[in-house]
């Protein structure tokens, strides 16, 4: 339901002349005409109404601004029944009030669509009676309060608009850098899409050629059924890459969480390096079927490695590699500093743990490190992440 009412919610924002005046129409007809209202309405009291519609559509667009917050708390589809039901109660009020005010002014209800265009509405709202009211006080008083009430009502409605505006202004642009909004409102355009649909809106944002570095190029970004496929051109690539540089390609495929909703909803990302002439240097894909055993057997293998840790390493006078453990997809190794308490430096520790056999055979597959330092009194001086950790650079360092 809350990818249906996302979808909602999409086609009102790039349709909203059909959404705000099109469906407001057709509500009201509908109404109507089965109606066929027979009581008239006076200027007054149809001011007042309108007053009263014009809240109701502020209330709509106000709940309307609540959109990114729906999206990331799954109260979505209530928002759009909120805001429809708005929408409906003043349509259906509107629409009545204008055939009322019909029979009031033309002696018959078909004139009620005048109510519902800007301008010529004024027509409807000021055309004298075809019987006037007895004049008296109590009358002149009673349609002064409709017209007070009708302009509270106005402001009212049009303050909402103008608050909504302030807050979406402020809202949308942080729409673009809230990771929780983004994750959500790509898994409701997956649901509604398809596979091979949202791909195909991707591909429309890449643009190519788009340069890496120095020697690599992506060349192309291309949809096959469900798999988006990425190109990229390596100059002066004349060697094929190694079954390490596959896992570590393939692990940061399978831990991308740009990816992350699309291989959940059974696509594939593939990535193909080519060099000289064309040869295929290497290539790695990833999706759910291929990322779980792949996953799971990093973990395996990596326990399997650490079983062969038996004692501390001395790095220097001040620093001790004292534990090393893999958990939660993390290759997590334990310092412990004297001294002044700073944290060890990580450019340090990389080059230590790639020059460790033990180590280096479990960030060969690509994994994540974190570097945690502490005290000989086991307090936590200080954390550090470093992704995807390549060996091959630190050594040649």
């Amino acid at each position: 339901m809350e990818a249906f009412a996302y979808r909602i919610m999409q086609t009102g924002y790039s349709n909203s002349l059909f959404f705000s005046w099109g469906m407001l129409l057709a509500f009201a007809a509908v109404v109507v005409f089965l109606v066929k209202p027979k009581f008239r309405m006076g200027r007054a009291a149809y001011f007042s109404v309108m007053g009263l519609c014009i809240l109701f559509f502020g209330m709509r667009y106000f709940i309307d601004g609540f959109f990114q917050d729906a999206v990331k708390n799954d109260y979505l589809f209530k928002l759009v029944l909120g805001s429809y039901s708005c929408l409906t109660i003043g349509a259906v009020l509107l629409g009545l009030a204008s055939a009322a005010r019909s029979n009031d002014a033309y002696g018959h209800w078909k004139n009620w669509f005048l109510g519902f265009i800007p301008l010529v509405s004024l027509v409807l709202l000021f055309k004298s009676p075809l019987e006037p009211g007895k004049p008296g006080f109590s009358r002149v008083a009673v349609n002064i309060l409709l017209i007070v009430l009708g302009l509270f009502l106005f402001g009212s409605g049009r303050m909402l608009v103008v608050l909504t505006d302030l807050d979406s202004r402020q809202t949308a642009g942080n729409a673009q850098n809230d990771p929780e909004f983004q994750k959500k409102a790509e898994r409701y355009e997956l649901q509604n899409r398809g596979v091979n649909g949202w791909l195909q809106e991707v591909v429309k944002t890449i643009h190519t050629p788009e340069k890496i570095d120095w020697a690599t190029v992506m060349s192309s970004a291309k949809v096959d059924g469900d798999t988006l496929r990425f190109v990229y051109e390596v100059a002066y690539g004349s060697s094929a890459y190694s079954q390490i540089w596959k896992n570590q390609k393939t692990y940061e495929l399978c831990k991308m969480p740009a990816f992350a909703n699309l291989m959940e909803a059974g696509g594939t990302i593939e990535k193909k390096y080519l060099g000289e002439q064309g040869m295929l240097l290497g290539e790695a894909r990833a999706n759910t079927q291929l990322c779980g055993p792949f996953l799971a057997g990093i973990a395996k293998d990596a326990q399997e490695i650490i079983s062969g840790w038996h004692e501390s390493v001395p790095i220097n006078d001040e620093t001790t590699w004292t534990n090393i453990e893999y958990r939660d997809d993390l290759l997590i190794v334990y310092f412990e500093k004297k001294g002044n308490g700073e944290r060890v430096d990580t450019d340090s520790v990389l080059y230590k743990l790639c020059g460790n056999d033990l180590s280096r055979k479990i960030m060969d597959f690509g994994v994540d490190a974190r570097v945690v330092t502490g005290t000989s009194e086991k307090v936590e001086i200080g954390t550090d992440t470093v992704p995807n950790v390549d060996c091959t650079y630190w050594i040649a360092e």
